[in-house]
């Protein structure tokens, strides 16, 4: 294990220390829509449960999705999927109930844990965080705004996935109701790739929406570039319990660069951005509160100034990749000093 560097390892005979990270990702099966894919956790688990004896203690595994494994059976190309739900499910529990400590992402994941069985006092809270130094506050780009016709209009900008969980649908109907209104002053910029995208694009262009732009997919280096040509940003996700526990990490880009969040994501999430007086908080799928929300963003400047600095200081004083980087290393040296 490499301190200084940050980075954990597990190189020695005895395996004392083993970090496991447990991850989701968003796949889409060949001819069908994206869905949620869990072959990488799957091919992690069957690996330690073929090579490693899970009697000996492990000191960490991260758990981003203690429900990880509910949804294996949509995989494509799965084989026996009952049974293999069946093993991963019982080991994912020897993992948890051998590791020294367990850390999640959120409360709501650490609620999920102790309702599971593990006891409280091994598990940690250490959430998402953001890079200051790479999200950075930065003045608009001309050319940025040219390219994408975006010259002297007020951007409300989502960037992210653009998938079924995101329901950008309601993006589409409030962009129908503000040209209504004759609000050509405000558009909306949408900045990603996903299962959803080729639908929304054919009924943009169905519908005459001349206030919506879609660019596809950019490289992340230009993220920042991004985010400093938006007036606000838009982080949301479909009205569902699940994302009750979620904090997205758009919330934290946009606030690291002084942009008021429009956010349309229940729970844990909403609290966060209401607490910080980060942004608006509106209810999933709701148009019209969207409607409301960027023209009062978009006629008070001075108020979406106000969010965006409130938002700055919230992700510096907490949720900076450096001072959450410290917390990991303190949680993993505590698991070396009781091996």
């Amino acid at each position: 294990m490499d301190l200084s560097s940050r980075t954990c390892r597990c190189e020695t005979p005895d395996r004392e220390l083993f970090v496991v990270h447990v991850y989701r990702s968003q796949c889409r099966p060949e001819g069908g829509t994206a869905g949620y894919c869990h072959r990488n956790v799957s091919t992690i688990l069957l690996r330690l449960g073929r090579t490693m004896d899970l009697q000996t203690p492990r000191a960490s595994v991260h758990s981003r999705d203690p429900g990880h494994l509910a949804g294996i059976d949509r995989c494509c190309g799965c084989n026996e999927r009952v049974s293999a739900i069946r093993f991963l499910y019982w080991l994912e529990r020897r993992l948890y109930s051998g590791a020294r400590q367990i850390v999640t992402l959120g409360d709501g994941y650490k609620a999920q844990l102790i309702k599971r069985g593990v006891e409280p006092e091994r598990i940690s809270v250490i959430p998402n965080g953001v890079d200051l130094d790479f999200f950075s506050p930065r003045e608009p780009s001309y050319n940025f705004r040219h390219e994408f016709g975006l010259d002297g209009r007020f951007v409300c900008a989502y960037v992210g996935t653009i998938g079924m969980a995101s329901g950008l649908d309601i993006v589409l109907r409030a962009s129908e109701l503000l040209l209504e209104e004759g609000r050509t002053d405000i558009c909306f910029l949408l900045v990603g790739d996903g299962a959803s995208r080729t639908e929304l694009e054919r009924k943009i262009a169905d519908r005459g929406l001349t206030n919506v732009v879609m660019t596809g997919m950019l490289s992340k280096d230009r993220m920042p570039e991004v985010i400093s040509n938006a007036d606000a940003c838009l982080v949301h996700l479909i009205r569902r319990e699940l994302f009750q526990s979620v904090i997205p990490s758009k919330i934290f880009e946009a606030s690291a660069m002084g942009k008021p969040v429009i956010l349309g994501v229940a729970g844990l999430a909403a609290s966060l951005v209401a607490d910080a007086d980060s942004g608006i908080c509106i209810e999933p799928e709701n148009e019209a509160q969207l409607i409301v929300a960027v023209k009062k963003l978009a006629d008070d400047p001075a108020a979406a100034e106000s969010f965006g600095a409130n938002g700055q200081k919230l992700v510096s004083w907490y949720y900076n990749y450096d001072l959450l980087a410290d917390e990991y290393l303190k949680r993993l040296e505590e698991c070396l000093d009781v091996a």
